[in-house]
């Protein structure tokens, strides 16, 4: 696993003058890996809201949360929409204890709850893959091969980070549709929702269009005929 130092550093600075900061960043991105360089997992601090069990324990949240000390982290926040009002109330509180660190999948109705309760109270702090400092900063000087593995398997660490070129593949392929799922989703929690194909046509279009410098100045469409988005310049 690389050492994101900086990336640590954002955060531990963010906490040393706020007491809630938002960890933002798409799925599989390392989110819950910094959290865990500031608490364990095994933590009765830490709630990760995709375990059933951790949810149960936050079934009577202000009870909960109220009596907890130190740091708490709250991974993928954004399924309990609910949180944000009553953390407004206790950051509010000068007698509450915690502090909070909030990891959420990137998404408009993220950063909208976020945005909205707690405006003004909130640090956010972006997370997205490796990129080309963190990876030869592992090395300690610049290394042509762990470049070349970047561009090759992308910044997600499970795909950077696989045995081989095979495994890394093998992960990214099944990570596509997942993805452009994650991507339709986001669409329609906007205000103004789209019809959206969860195809990977999408996602392969972005990254196609984007990825290289755009030379006309036109509007680009997901090739399924099933899907309403398009994107411009």
């Amino acid at each position: 696993m690389l050492k994101r130092t900086d990336l640590e550093l954002s955060v531990k600075t963010a906490l040393s003058r706020s007491r809630a900061v938002v960890l933002s960043g798409p799925r599989q991105s390392g989110k819950s890996t910094i959290a865990q360089t500031f608490l364990s997992r095994i933590s009765p601090n830490y709630f990760d809201l995709e375990n059933p069990l951790h949810g149960q324990r936050l079934a009577e949240p202000q009870e909960t949360l109220s009596q907890l000390k130190g740091l708490v982290v709250i991974d993928e926040v954004q399924r309990s929409p609910g949180l944000f009002p009553l953390l407004r109330t206790l950051i509010d509180r000068s007698d509450a204890p915690g502090q909070y660190l909030l990891l959420g999948s990137a998404s408009p109705a993220l950063l909208r709850q976020a945005g909205e309760s707690l405006l003004g109270r909130v640090e956010t702090v972006e997370v997205s893959g490796f990129n080309l400092q963190e990876v030869c900063g592992a090395h300690r000087h610049y290394s042509s091969d762990a470049a070349t593995r970047l561009w090759l398997r992308g910044g997600f660490p499970r795909a950077y980070l696989a045995g081989s070129d095979q495994d890394s593949m093998a992960w990214r392929a099944s990570a596509i549709p997942a993805t452009s799922r994650w991507i339709c989703r986001s669409l329609a929690s906007m205000s103004r929702p789209l019809q959206c194909c969860d195809s990977g046509a999408c996602w392969r279009t972005i990254t196609g269009r984007y990825g290289r410098h755009r030379t006309r100045p036109d509007h680009w469409a997901c090739p399924s005929p099933r899907c309403a988005v398009i994107w411009t310049p």
